[in-house]
């Protein structure tokens, strides 16, 4: 569906922008344009007013949209979008079109089971695993309605848009939380090398001359698993990969064997060594 087309003619010529917005079958929403790039607020000029081979605020490719020609017409007609990668070099009525940030805009549905409260700028959420609470940015305004969380911005200053996205992330994080948690997996690897648990947390040999003991924050468990695995738990996301992330630190993988602790799923980057190159020689 659209979500707001208007003509600017401001410009040095006419201007037709257009914000778009996907339908839940994910189905195209537009008949007349074969979209190339990527979908966004775009500025289209016809082809034969801007050269296709002279960039954008540097880019030398600007991207290019084909308008389907209908019964009638000679041939299709290229049109040119200029953009720019940075908020600020935005036209002035593009700036009008895009007034509302794709993350920020999103609301969180907040379900029977979490109890949220709202004095100001801090927020506290409750819920069957547990409760966190927060402070954030006082021109951010928070409300409850209908079952869910929306968060509004003051203007669309470029603080105020990165604020906008950043506060309903960390909103969406705080219910996801204290109703499913999180949890981040570390892999230990090399000979000897094993982890066991002690209390909340856990006691690291690691190829040291000692043990290293690991004791996590309050809210968050490490508990070693079968075939040398750690689990780090908890109900903040951000304590949860700031203590997986000390974890790993104790002893990085290392490039030629992969000693050491890595993330679940992380790639090492593996080197040859003295050996592999003189036999590869």
């Amino acid at each position: 569906m659209w979500r707001d087309m208007k003509c600017c003619a401001t410009k040095k010529f006419p201007t037709l922008l257009i914000q778009l917005k996907y339908s839940e079958d994910r189905e195209p929403v537009i008949r007349g344009l074969e979209r190339v790039s990527k979908p966004g607020c775009r500025d289209l000029y016809p082809a034969r007013q801007h050269s296709v081979g002279q960039g954008w605020h540097g880019h030398r490719h600007p991207v290019l949209l084909r308008e389907a020609c209908s019964a009638g017409r000679r041939g299709a007609r290229a049109l040119v979008a200029r953009s720019s990668a940075r908020f600020g070099k935005r036209s002035p009525c593009e700036r009008e079109v895009m007034t509302v940030s794709r993350i920020g805009r999103m609301p969180i549905p907040v379900t029977d089971a979490v109890k949220v409260s709202i004095d100001g700028n801090r927020v506290k959420v409750v819920g069957p695993k547990g409760e966190l609470e927060r402070e954030f940015h006082p021109t951010m305004r928070i409300k409850q309605a209908d079952g869910e969380l929306v968060v509004e911005r003051p203007d669309d200053s470029r603080q105020s848009r990165a604020l906008h996205g950043l506060t309903r992330a960390l909103l969406a994080n705080m219910v996801t939380g204290v109703t499913e948690g999180f949890q981040k997996q570390l892999q230990i690897n090399g000979v000897g090398f094993r982890a066991e648990e002690k209390g909340q947390g856990v006691v690291l040999q690691i190829g040291y001359s000692h043990p290293v003991e690991v004791n996590p924050p309050e809210g968050i468990r490490v508990r070693p698993e079968a075939g040398g695995r750690i689990v780090v738990e908890g109900i903040d996301k951000e304590l949860v990969g700031e203590v997986a992330a000390k974890i790993r630190a104790v002893r990085k993988p290392e490039p030629y064997q992969g000693k050491g602790i890595a993330y679940v799923g992380e790639v090492i980057r593996r080197k040859a060594g003295k050996a592999g190159r003189a036999g590869g020689a």
